[in-house]
């Protein structure tokens, strides 16, 4: 029986570049239907926070 791997080897500290680039769109895609719907500037910021989350959980601003 196969072991599983390490919880480091599944979430590495640094997003791959496809990962970020892929979170890059959705974050730009994010913000623009929020303008075209609208959404005011804290329901854009919690969206764009989800999605952060999302793509990395353990993302820290600086």
């Amino acid at each position: 029986m196969p072991t599983p791997p390490l919880f480091s080897e599944q979430h590495p500290e640094q997003l791959s570049r496809r990962a970020a680039k892929n979170g890059g769109r959705l974050m730009a895609l994010v913000d623009v239907l929020s303008l075209l719907l609208g959404l005011s500037d804290e329901q854009r910021r919690r969206s764009l926070n989800v999605v952060t989350d999302c793509i990395h959980p353990e993302f820290i601003p600086y």
